[in-house]
């Protein structure tokens, strides 16, 4: 069952997405320092410029920043948690910008 939010959430689940991309690109950053399998460093990598550079357009959008810590966060030190870890980030800010596009189709970028 899809529900439509009403126009006045928008605000509030930009911030969220905001925060849920924040989150995402601090534990990319913070995995990059992780002893993780041949490969994956230049995932992060590139990820990391895909998440930094997506987060960019939605602080413009917003008028904010979301950078207001100087300290990476702990992440597990096993690959295979701190994959979950990373997809736990990665499918909350989906989960907000599904939401997002149901308010402003205009911002259909927020999923890719």
């Amino acid at each position: 069952m899809t529900y439509q939010l009403p126009a006045s959430c928008e605000r509030a689940i930009l911030e969220q997405f905001l925060k849920a991309e924040a989150m995402a690109l601090w534990a990319v950053r913070s995995a990059q320092a992780q002893d993780v399998p041949p490969g994956v460093l230049q995932f992060l990598l590139r990820h990391e410029e895909e998440e930094s550079r997506h987060l960019k357009q939605f602080e413009l959008l917003l008028g904010t920043s979301s950078h207001g810590k100087t300290i990476l966060p702990r992440m597990p030190s096993q690959w295979r948690v701190l994959v979950v870890h990373l997809y736990g980030y990665e499918t909350l800010g989906l989960e907000f910008a599904r939401l997002l596009v149901g308010l402003r189709p205009d911002l259909s970028r927020a999923l890719s």
